[in-house]
């Protein structure tokens, strides 16, 4: 984890959420985390783009860059 955070930390906010406290607990209930690590991309509106146990590869990354234009996309 801290190769990514050092590699593309500048430019996305990384979130290291220990799912044993009362937040991390909310947050997996919320987000249906099913496992740890868990590893979630989102637009820049909030919107899941991508999820896996596994860190994201530069395609994944892709995704928040250049997301794939939807039919509610202007």
């Amino acid at each position: 984890m801290d190769g990514i955070v050092e590699g593309i930390g500048g430019e996305f906010n990384i979130l290291r959420i220990d799912i044993h406290t009362d937040f991390g607990r909310e947050l997996r209930n919320r987000f249906g985390f099913t496992a740890t690590p868990e590893f979630v991309l989102f637009d820049g509106s909030g919107r899941e783009v991508w999820r896996a146990h596994t860190p994201p590869a530069p395609e994944q990354l892709a995704l928040v860059y250049n997301p794939i234009p939807t039919l509610d996309t202007p």
